[in-house]
């Protein structure tokens, strides 16, 4: 069951309300992974829902179906 989707604008959103709000000390310590938040705000990967979502069920688990 895919239960949170988030888009990537609002990943986008996060991000940058989450710096912000953080303490120098904090925010030295996320520039360290810099690079991979970098590449990670390109990786826009909202196609790949509606590709997904049929392999995972609407209303919980079930058993596993091997789909190709």
């Amino acid at each position: 069951m895919l239960k949170f989707w988030t888009s990537h604008k609002k990943y986008i959103d996060f991000l940058s309300n989450t710096e912000s709000s953080l303490d120098d000390s904090l925010r030295k310590k996320l520039s360290s992974f810099s690079d991979s938040i970098k590449k990670l705000t390109f990786l826009n990967l909202d196609s790949l829902h509606s590709a997904l979502e049929h392999y995972y069920s609407k209303t919980g688990r079930r058993p596993a179906l091997n789909k190709p």
